[in-house]
């Protein structure tokens, strides 16, 4: 198996909360050529098993079955488009809990009848006052850019 392929292609699927079900039959079908039973419920859980093939280990010092639990994570932190303003700047709240501070001048993928890619902005340093220069942006107060007008 390729790892870093696999990565690659789990790290490109989009899975905000709620839109796991690609990446879980993705990786179901991947997971079925390793593993003896593979399930998945209907949150997009996955529960894998593979069967031990040998007795290489000590018995006096492991219980007859071993268990291993791998726990990880398919969703990732999304948004939602709340309105397009008239400039073309695309309001957005969250899906997911979030740090404001970690957004800025990300780059991010809007799905629409394409996929267009965009920047997450806010007002800029020159047209803030004072007290807001010290305060960590609210999600309200930042935009996507797409580059495009409202159309």
């Amino acid at each position: 198996m390729d790892f870093l392929n696999l990565l690659n292609d789990l790290d490109n699927f989009c899975c905000v909360s709620g839109f796991e079900e690609e990446a879980a039959i993705y990786l179901t079908k991947i997971l079925k050529k390793y593993c003896d039973e593979v399930t998945m419920d209907n949150f997009y859980n996955i529960t894998a098993v593979k069967n031990a093939t040998s007795n290489k280990f000590n018995s006096s010092t492991l219980h007859e079955k071993q268990t291993i639990m791998i726990s990880a994570h398919m969703d990732e932190i999304g948004f939602l488009v709340k309105g397009i303003e008239k400039g073309g700047f695309i309001r957005i709240s969250s899906v997911g809990g979030i740090d404001t501070k970690a957004f800025l001048s990300q780059k991010v993928l809007v799905h629409g009848t394409q996929k267009l890619v965009g920047v997450i902005g806010s007002k800029p340093p020159h047209l803030l006052t004072d007290e807001d220069k010290d305060r960590v942006i609210k999600l309200k107060d930042m935009y996507v850019d797409m580059g495009m007008c409202s159309e």
